[in-house]
């Protein structure tokens, strides 16, 4: 009877502890399944817009939308091909990963939604409330508006105008090639980074071996989209319809560090009062698809770089408090621009300056650190 009571004993014993290492495995694995679910859960959240990421979540496949107006912006880099043949696959991808990254956090500052990027090309859309959800959406202005104001921060970041000290050295290296490139081959046409001050001093003169230069082309239209997420293994967020078409057609037809706008972009933004741009006289440039259509370059701006977007990037105004040229005027004129948003008259109508342009240079040129001047793109 004793022994028996024992093994009884023991069993249940057993029986206890199989009992509570089974719970506490199904515990584990309960916890597990939560933590993938709360992972699958952020990760489709930051894929996609709200409206999209809600329906993902509710395993609903069909998801599409008719926006009645949104702003399309496409970018691209110019001469990318030649680029690539210069510099290793680990270099493009820490460029293309800084530059991209600049951009992103631009987008961010701007409420502007970034759909995606094709090889070198930036795909951004501004406009539709069910992308971005903010009471104070509007507030630094419509849609197009901040559409422009993100092109233009952009176009002044990798202009050279500012010195970028967290890009890493091999960075910079690779965007002072992207810049020789572009420069040669645009011959002698004169563009952000080689627009003379006063005194006939070049910007990349003045900044040479301590900014980063990028050289992009912008493309922006207004109109009608269709918003969506293209089933399949690898479900995308996308925009489609003939806007997108016209924004890509205004990339490709424009010019590097300048930001062109079709006729609905213009209209957008030309009455506005509050609008700081202005834009040159239209051309027609030929678009696929569309025939001859005009177009209309972005000519200058009195807003700069705003301050807290600066600190965030982590950039340093290359020449001091200076004036400096954002845009150029095909007229030949130069558009003026001071730190804190200030519109500098053009020099034509400033008294000269007390000291020369050289020693002014003299006094404000940051010289590159040890490490970037003796890098070559070959070491990157």
């Amino acid at each position: 009877v004793g022994i028996t009571a024992v093994g009884i004993f023991v069993l249940v014993l057993s029986s206890r502890h199989m009992l509570n290492t089974l719970e506490e495995s199904w515990e584990k694995g309960k916890q597990a399944v939560e933590e993938q679910k709360k992972s699958f859960h952020r990760l489709v959240v930051a894929m996609y817009p709200k409206f999209a990421s809600e329906q993902l979540l509710a395993q609903e496949s069909h998801i599409v939308m008719e926006v009645s107006e949104a702003t399309v912006l496409f970018s691209d880099i110019c001469n990318f091909t030649a680029l690539t043949n210069t510099i290793t696959a680990s270099a493009m991808l820490e460029w293309l990963g800084y530059v991209f990254g600049s951009m992103d956090c631009v987008a961010r500052h701007y409420k502007i939604y970034k759909v995606k990027t094709i090889g070198d090309a930036y795909f951004a859309i501004s406009g539709p409330d069910c992308l971005i959800e903010d009471p104070d959406l509007n507030a630094q202005g419509g849609p197009t508006l901040r559409m422009l104001r993100f092109a233009s921060d952009c176009v002044q970041i990798f202009s050279g105008l500012y010195e970028h000290p967290d890009a890493g050295s091999c960075v910079k290296a690779m965007a002072e090639r992207s810049a020789i490139i572009a420069r040669d081959t645009r011959g002698k046409k004169s563009s952000l980074h080689s627009s003379v001050v006063s005194g006939g001093t070049t910007r990349s003169a003045m900044t040479k071996g301590s900014s980063f230069q990028c050289a992009m082309r912008y493309g922006i239209s207004v109109g009608p989209v269709t918003i969506g997420v293209l089933p399949g293994e690898r479900p995308m967020f996308d925009a489609w319809g003939k806007t997108v078409n016209l924004a890509a057609r205004m990339e490709s037809s424009g010019e590097g560090m300048m930001i062109q706008c079709s006729e609905s972009a213009y209209k957008a933004v030309a009455g506005d009062p509050y609008s700081p741009f202005s834009f040159e006289a239209p051309r027609t440039v030929y678009a696929k698809g569309f025939g001859n259509v005009p177009a209309y370059f972005l000519k200058r701006s009195s807003v700069n770089v705003p301050r807290d977007l600066q600190m965030e990037l982590g950039l340093e105004v290359a020449i001091g408090g200076y004036a400096f040229a954002a845009f150029r005027d095909r007229a030949g004129a130069v558009a003026g621009f001071g730190t804190g948003g200030q519109v500098i008259p053009p020099a034509n109508s400033r008294p000269p300056p007390r000291e020369s342009t050289a020693d002014l240079v003299v006094s404000v040129s940051v010289p590159p650190p040890q490490s970037a001047r003796s890098l070559t793109v070959e070491d990157c």
